[in-house]
């Protein structure tokens, strides 16, 4: 894997300024050390994965040079591409093709240019497998997945989807459930709701093998949990008020106990809420201690102290000797814990 990161020009530390003579000269020093890289990389004749950390006063020269050398590269196979990406008007992707993953972060709402470029890489790269796709702003509204993946004439074939600030609408399901049909991990965060899909994937016989969402649970991404077996990583975040309902916990435990073959890790996650607060049943307890193969088992909450809401966390790392929360909480997670050789 090659790590480009191509550092902007600095100014003087000291006032803030660059003389033109110095300028020029690190210009010019700066432009050959570029050569000279983008030469070394079309020689690498075998290289898969590049992950540029771009700058945003990277010039427009550097920027198309560096693309058009791993245009070159036939093994290429993975791009990622993050940074302090702004309106990045000149930036083409257009040598880039046949990639098997596809990586982008982004931080503005002036974001058309380059996720255009990237919608039109997806078209270009039939064979891909992973797509990741984050926001690193919360200013900036959710990305229509539609923009993201446009209308192709055949299926991706995508094992891997991490998705966060990037929104799917039910009309995107029905457009494009065609891609998931080999999915076996998604990473979904976001402001807004995912009922739609999770009947879909159902319907098409999508199992998933990892997952992770703050998405509303109950009821329609819990049915689907329970509606395959073969489970092995589970990360929720039970944020929504219609979750905190002694049903959805009994739901979930319900989820852990059917997947007890498979389930490798869990972690939740969940705001004030009196229903996921309260020390498990002993039927409950039951069905996680038939996870015989759980290696990690992650519990965060938030409790209020005084005026204040604090955060408590268990882990494998973590005893219970936090005085904030009741012992039964505690020895309850605890003990599940001690039982799967986790503490």
């Amino acid at each position: 894997m090659l790590y480009v990161s191509i550092c902007p020009l600095i100014p003087d530390q000291t006032d803030g300024t660059i003389t033109l003579e110095l300028g020029a000269a690190v210009l010019q020093a700066r432009r050959t050390v570029q050569q000279h890289l983008f030469a070394a990389v079309v020689a690498l004749k075998n290289l898969q994965s590049v992950s540029w950390d771009y700058h945003m006063l990277e010039p427009p020269d550097t920027m198309t040079d560096f693309i058009h050398a791993l245009g070159t590269l036939k093994s290429l196979t993975h791009f990622e591409l993050y940074g302090q990406i702004d309106s990045v008007t000149t930036l083409s992707l257009q040598p880039l093709c046949n990639l098997h993953l596809v990586k982008i972060s982004w931080n503005s709402p002036q974001m058309k240019a380059i996720l255009l470029q990237v919608a039109q890489l997806i078209e270009r790269s039939p064979n891909l497998q992973e797509l990741v796709a984050y926001s690193l702003s919360h200013t900036v509204g959710d990305l229509p997945f539609s923009t993201l993946v446009p209308p192709l004439p055949q299926p991706l074939s995508l094992t891997k989807l991490d998705l966060n600030g990037v929104e799917i609408t039910p009309e995107d399901v029905h457009t494009h459930i065609w891609h998931f049909h080999n999915l076996k991990s998604l990473q979904y965060k976001l402001r807004g709701d995912l009922s739609s899909l999770w009947p879909s994937l159902g319907e098409h016989n999508v199992h998933l093998k990892s997952l992770s969402t703050n998405a509303k649970i109950y009821p329609l991404l819990s049915d689907y949990l329970i509606s395959y077996t073969g489970l092995e990583e589970l990360d929720l975040e039970a944020k929504h008020l219609a979750d905190n309902l002694s049903d959805v916990v009994d739901k979930f435990y319900s989820v852990l106990s059917h997947h007890h073959w498979t389930l490798k890790r869990v972690q939740l996650k969940y705001p004030l809420g009196k229903a996921w607060a309260q020390k498990p049943m002993d039927a409950q307890l039951e069905g996680i201690l038939k996870c015989n193969k759980l290696k990690e088992l992650w519990v965060n909450f938030l409790f209020m102290h005084g005026a204040s809401v604090q955060e408590c966390s268990f882990n494998n790392n973590l005893a219970a000797d936090c005085n904030a929360i009741s012992k039964t909480q505690a020895s309850a997670i605890v003990f599940v814990m001690q039982q799967q050789g986790c503490t």
